[in-house]
């Protein structure tokens, strides 16, 4: 995720995944550009997706999960790597949700 974050050429991997887990394509792109801060509001992805909102809000919410879960690990075991991970608290729920929109 962080590597598809800034080569978008590699975002098929990514979306992949989340795809074999059974998320549709079009929402896992959605809950990227959220994390990203790039993406629309709930209330306009539900008109875009013809669904009410709340459907649309738990369904993007699921991947953004997800997407923090392997932020989260990705980042730990980058810490590890450089011997700094002592202290650090990691699992679910530790790092902090950064998206602007909830």
């Amino acid at each position: 995720m962080v590597y598809a974050a800034q080569k978008m050429d590699q975002w098929p991997k990514v979306e992949l995944h989340l795809t074999a887990m059974g998320h549709a394509a079009e929402v896992a792109r959605e809950a990227a550009a959220k994390l990203l801060g790039k993406g629309r509001s709930y209330r306009d992805g539900a008109r875009a997706f013809g669904m009410r909102e709340a459907t649309y809000r738990q369904l993007v919410s699921n991947v953004e999960a997800t997407l923090w879960s392997w932020l989260e690990r990705a980042s730990y075991a980058f810490l590890e790597e450089l011997g700094e991970s002592s202290g650090w608290e990691v699992g679910e729920g530790k790092l902090p949700h950064l998206s602007g929109d909830e």
